[in-house]
């Protein structure tokens, strides 16, 4: 999987890791992490190749495939000690 809708949005010193889940044939999630997704919304569509990141606002405001420097690799969840930071 290579991204789909954002479910999970945390915001880093070192950039914000953003989850997505994957509606289109399963439940699955994947994150990564982007230098910079201030206007990124829980709803919106996100994928990726290579280094960078393609975001999708949604309600649609005529924006798409909007590029976003991407940092390091995927994974299949945001990572537990960011979360546990978080909490």
């Amino acid at each position: 999987m290579v991204g789909g809708v954002v479910a999970n949005i945390v915001k880093t010193e070192a950039g914000v890791w953003v989850q997505c889940i994957d509606r289109t044939y399963t439940d699955q999630t994947c994150a990564i992490r982007v230098k910079d997704a201030k206007e990124m919304k829980v709803g919106d569509r996100l994928w990726w190749q290579g280094k960078n990141a393609f975001w999708t606002p949604k309600p649609d405001d005529g924006r798409e495939d909007v590029a976003l420097e991407r940092v390091g690799y995927s994974h299949s969840k945001i990572p537990d000690e960011i979360m546990e930071k978080m909490a």
